[in-house]
């Protein structure tokens, strides 16, 4: 195996929903980090989770993701977790993935585990209480990291060669890996300056003159160096360089964090097929701000 060395509604919401830091999405570099605006993540159903300086993870609720109307500004943040059990999240890198796991890389390039359990919804209990599980090492090399759901871990190098991992443990953090976990699937991702998964396989990568490309992975599951139109990228969108943070809610929606704290909504409706095509039409890649200013912090 090549891989590093191994050594209500509301409140039910939160309950069911809290897929922590959620499917597929962005995650936290320390050159993010140490920016004055918060950490921001989302799931498929609207759900926004942010967290703040003081490390707690708030929840928020977009109701109308799929259109983008403005988030209720009415609405009050509800603390739904903490990162206290790190004794430093702005240099950890935050990889969240699907069904409650998250994993993260702290400074000493440790890959952790850990998954929030819905079965007690009222205390917010985490699988392994509190804790983060090591299940692997010699992550700190990697410029990108974000996961595709089901354990697959997608990294890159500075050289822009992209591995692709599986974690078979994902569900209880055991230390088991594809076989293939590893390999290199892809090359050409230098310059890169975010990179993000849309679900399905689909990835959403930021190039530093603010083109926003789109790819997809068919090879996701399995390793395969198996790609839509054979690995050609498409150029899908202009100008997105400046987002402080960006991640996918599925289904195409995409949002953009400013340094402010803006939130800005778009809607990719080619996000199947790679078509240059937003909703609403023409040129909705330039985005809608659905909650301004200090409104999620």
């Amino acid at each position: 195996m090549k891989h590093p060395n191994n050594s209500s509604d509301a409140n039910a919401k939160v309950a069911s929903l809290l897929l922590l830091f959620f499917y597929l999405i962005a995650f936290i570099s320390p050159a993010h980090a140490g920016q004055s605006s918060y950490a921001a993540f989302g799931d498929r159903q609207g759900d926004i989770y942010t967290i703040a300086n003081d490390g707690k993870l708030r929840w928020f609720r977009h109701n109308d993701r799929m259109v983008g109307t403005l988030l209720a500004t009415s609405q009050k943040p509800i603390i739904v977790g903490s990162m206290a059990i790190l004794n430093d999240w702005f240099t950890t890198k935050v990889i969240p993935s699907t069904d409650g796991v998250i994993y993260m890389v702290d400074s000493a390039g440790q890959l952790l585990w850990s998954r929030y359990d819905t079965k007690f919804p009222d205390n917010q209990q985490w699988i392994n209480r509190d804790k983060m599980t090591v299940i692997n090492n010699g992550w700190q090399n990697y410029q990108h990291i974000f996961a595709g759901g089901d354990g697959v871990i997608y990294a890159i190098t500075n050289t822009g060669k992209m591995h692709w991992f599986r974690h078979t443990g994902w569900q209880d953090g055991s230390n088991a890996w594809a076989n293939d976990s590893g390999k290199q699937i892809s090359k050409g991702w230098q310059g890169t300056l975010k990179i993000f998964s849309g679900g399905d396989g689909i990835i959403y990568s930021i190039f530093k003159d603010g083109r926003l490309r789109w790819h997809r992975h068919l090879g996701r599951l399995t390793g395969a160096n198996n790609w839509t139109y054979n690995g050609t990228q498409r150029t899908i969108g202009f100008n997105w360089q400046n987002f402080h943070q960006v991640f996918s809610s599925g289904d195409g929606i995409i949002y953009g964090t400013t340094a402010n704290g803006d939130f800005v909504w778009h809607r990719h409706a080619g996000w199947l097929t790679g078509a240059e095509s937003w909703t609403p039409a023409p040129a909705m890649n330039s985005g809608r701000v659905v909650a301004a200013g200090q409104t999620l912090r």
